[in-house]
């Protein structure tokens, strides 16, 4: 946003420094009307002095500007005279020895013609020419605010580079905007959005028409003249102007005082054409004017009374709304102070009030643009952020309910089928101490795979590493599951928690026992590499293993091969955990109908001393 900000500071502070750079220091005089039918005032006319750029209002009779003959002039060559304002209606160049003979006749009713500048209009000066001094008649239904100048080629040049910078810095970042503007209307539109594209789209259309860069198309014949479409766009760009006026007001809330600013443009636009078709171009001008006063002094009243709207999209302000109408008003203000002591530089402060009520609204829109788009992009952030939590919150609390779910199906199941066995052996008169003890020691072992995964999820288990040999405790597991055990190969001793160890151990021994074919043996495999003691327990299983067995390590998943068997699905689960929390691996492989359960563990000499998990 600061690259937009500078931006357009640099176009305002160039074309201030256009407004205000000095004019000819030639001494002029004025006189309006003439004294006869067709014929130039003569030297007994009451001419008055005149400033470059000097308003004289609006004038129905031509006004005649006079420059004094130099003789002093002889030997310094030619000079271009330099007339402005491009859109003035009629201008004709006499020299002071012939003014029936005019040396040039150009403006916008008459067809165009060459032009050393694009801004004015030139002719080429003798030194006798200009020794013998020039009167120059001009004549325009819009305000006439002549400058007349006597400029040296290099003098010529320099005004050119001036104007040509000035142009194009503002032409660059209208356009700038109305590409930003059109994007953003396109992707999110509004109708505050689409009457700003066309507002920018208007007003690169009149200050192209305003500087008489489409003078040569318009003959006048089979299509309009100059000074008619000037007049059209004049009354057209500000009238659209002042309509998104209203729509940026419409962001605040003003109830029914909105309407009055709506009632007074609407006048406006209805009055200018009519003006126009009535009394001439000259009064639908001066009522234009009038309604730029009219709309930025009411603006200026109504935004105080306002206050935000809460449905706006914008988030305007009233300081922010505020500051826009007195923008534009502050130029105008001094325009009319300017016009009413018949100030110098009258145009350039007319250039500069036309520029800044144009570029200066559009950089303005395009910084709340700017932090709209911001806004937007923040709140969506921030609501995306709070769907993500609400996501992750769900797919937690439908994970434990399915966790529960497991949990209950499990210990149903593992309490129905034992109270089932001993209903059945009561109602045989077969119920014995030992059948009493067998069903409360499953129960219990289901109970406690529970208590022990729910200490593993809640991190409750801290245990403290020892050194350890692997072949007396798989020795001492085994015999406490009944199985036939073979150990094959040696491993060095292990830093783990005994009796973690051991849970780990007698889980997968018990799988073993549960899912091996017939009695056959578990083989246990010992090993090591350079850090890790290594384990692999064998099995043959008695039917097939899934494809994927590493979901057997899912808390509750009991696979298709354990239909039939009693289970909790936990076993392998605290197995991977608790392998975890001793810095180990753990990792199963079906090879055929073999089942292999490797256990990697850290080895005693390479584990710092003191290290606990």
């Amino acid at each position: 946003m600061s690259g937009l900000r500078g931006l357009g500071l640099a176009v305002l502070a160039l074309c201030c420094l256009s407004a205000v750079a000095g004019e000819s220091a030639a001494s002029l005089e004025f006189v309006l009307g003439e004294s006869i039918e067709g014929q130039s005032p003569g030297t007994s006319a009451a001419w008055q002095p005149f400033a470059a750029g000097q308003s004289l209002g609006f004038q129905d009779a031509p006004a005649w500007l006079r420059l004094p003959p130099k003789p002093d002039a002889l030997g310094q060559g030619s000079r271009y005279l330099l007339v402005k304002p491009r859109h003035l209606g009629d201008v004709q160049v006499f020299t002071m020895d012939n003014p029936t003979v005019p040396l040039l006749e150009a403006g916008t009713m008459r067809p165009a013609t060459d032009s050393a500048v694009g801004y004015g209009y030139t002719v080429l000066l003798s030194e006798a020419e200009v020794a013998s001094g020039v009167l120059v008649r001009v004549q325009s239904d819009t305000i006439l605010q002549p400058s007349v100048e006597l400029l040296t080629p290099h003098d010529l040049l320099r005004e050119n580079f001036r104007f040509n910078l000035s142009f194009g810095l503002a032409f660059s970042a209208t356009l700038f905007f109305l590409f930003w503007a059109l994007a953003t209307a396109i992707s999110t539109p509004s109708t505050l959005l689409v009457v700003w594209v066309a507002r920018l789209v208007v007003y690169l259309a009149t200050l192209f028409v305003h500087l008489g860069l489409v003078h040569p198309w318009l003959d006048g014949e089979t299509l309009p003249s100059q000074a008619t479409v000037h007049v059209f766009f004049a009354l057209g760009f500000i009238t659209l102007a002042q309509f998104f006026d209203y729509l940026l007001l419409r962001e605040l809330w003003l109830g029914r005082l909105r309407w009055v600013f709506l009632a007074v443009v609407s006048t406006f636009a209805v009055a200018k054409p009519l003006a126009w078709w009535l009394e001439g171009a000259s009064a639908a001008l001066q009522l234009n004017n009038h309604s730029i006063v009219a709309t930025l002094l009411l603006g200026l009243v109504l935004v105080p009374l306002a206050r935000p709207a809460r449905l706006s999209a914008f988030r305007l302000t009233r300081f922010g709304v505020g500051g826009y109408f007195l923008i534009q008003a502050v130029p105008i203000v001094a325009l009319i102070f300017a016009g009413a002591i018949y100030a110098a530089g009258f145009g350039r402060i007319l250039e500069l009030a036309f520029i800044n009520y144009s570029i200066v609204p559009a950089g303005y829109i395009t910084f709340l643009l700017f932090r709209r788009q911001r806004l937007i992009a923040s709140e969506r952030a921030a609501y995306e952020k709070a769907a993500q939590q609400r996501d992750l919150q769900l797919a937690a609390e439908q994970e434990k309910r399915k966790e529960v779910g497991d949990l209950l199906d499990m210990l149903v199941h593992e309490v129905r089928t034992p109270l089932a066995t001993l209903r059945m052996a009561a109602q045989v008169n077969r119920l014995s101490p030992d059948l009493v003890q067998r069903v409360i020691t499953r129960i219990n072992d289901a109970v406690g795979q529970a208590y022990r995964a729910d200490e593993l999820e809640q991190g409750q288990t801290e245990p403290s590493a020892v050194r350890l040999e692997l072949r007396p405790l798989l020795e001492a597991c085994a015999g406490d599951q009944d199985i036939e055990l073979v150990i094959r190969g040696e491993a060095p001793p292990v830093m783990a928690n005994s009796n973690v160890l051991r849970i780990v151990l007698t889980n997968l021994f018990s799988n073993a026992s549960k899912y091996r074919s017939g009695n056959t043996s578990v083989i246990a495999e010992l090993g090591s590499t350079e850090s890790r003691a290594l384990l692999v327990i064998s099995n043959r299983a008695a039917r097939e293993v899934p494809v994927n067995p590493s979901r057997l390590f899912d808390k509750y998943y009991r696979g298709p091969e354990a239909v039939g068997t009693r289970g909790t699905g936990l076993g392998l689960y605290i197995v991977r955990r608790l392998c975890e929390q001793m810095q180990g691996e753990v990792s199963l492989q079906v090879d055929e109908h073999w089942v292999r359960v490797t256990l990697k563990l850290p080895r005693a000499d390479s584990v710092a001393q003191g290290w606990h998990w």
